[in-house]
């Protein structure tokens, strides 16, 4: 009996043993990735210092407040309040943080020190200081484009509702 509870008692332990070590392999490895993320993430806070954006997220707020007051005078009366309402939800503090976990979502730790890297010489900062005008230039280049043949897809359209429209009439007669 006594032979039994021990052979039992070291079958027990072997097993927890095992479990514990599965256990500590999976702290481990979740560890890991979380030093991972960490270092994605701290990484990414230096990107979005050298890219300056809270500079970019001050300029949104002011840019926001300013339009909607632009939109109706009344509105200066409560200016304070409407920049604060945009500083809460657009402004620097509240979307660091979010701004971080999304390029370190994208790229790893070390990806994100090349970009860096890239943006600290003299063609990077280049590149940083023309990526909006370049983005909107190239959005107003794609809207005249399409408004100067937008007649063209109308036509393209109104090929298929006069069929349509043929069909239509077709069918009632029948």
């Amino acid at each position: 009996m006594l032979k039994r509870v021990i052979v039992t008692s070291i079958i027990l332990l072997s097993v927890s043993n095992l479990y514990g070590e599965g256990n500590i392999t999976k702290a481990v490895d979740s560890n890991k990735t979380a030093k991972k993320e960490l270092s994605s993430k701290e990484a990414a806070y230096k990107l979005l210092d050298i890219m300056n954006y809270k500079a970019t997220a001050d300029k949104t707020v002011a840019f926001y407040t300013n339009r909607l007051i632009n939109a109706n005078s009344d509105f200066k009366k409560v200016e304070d309040k409407i920049k604060a309402f945009y500083e809460k939800y657009i402004g620097w503090n509240s979307v660091r943080d979010k701004f971080a976990k999304l390029y370190a979502k994208y790229f790893t730790a070390e990806e994100l020190n090349q970009i860096a890297e890239f943006y600290q010489t003299k063609t990077g900062k280049k590149a940083l200081n023309l990526m909006g005008k370049l983005t909107l230039e190239g959005q107003n280049l794609i809207q005249d484009r399409y408004r100067k043949h937008l007649n063209e897809l109308k036509d393209i359209l109104d090929s298929v509702a006069k069929k349509d429209s043929n069909n239509s009439t077709k069918k009632e007669k029948k």
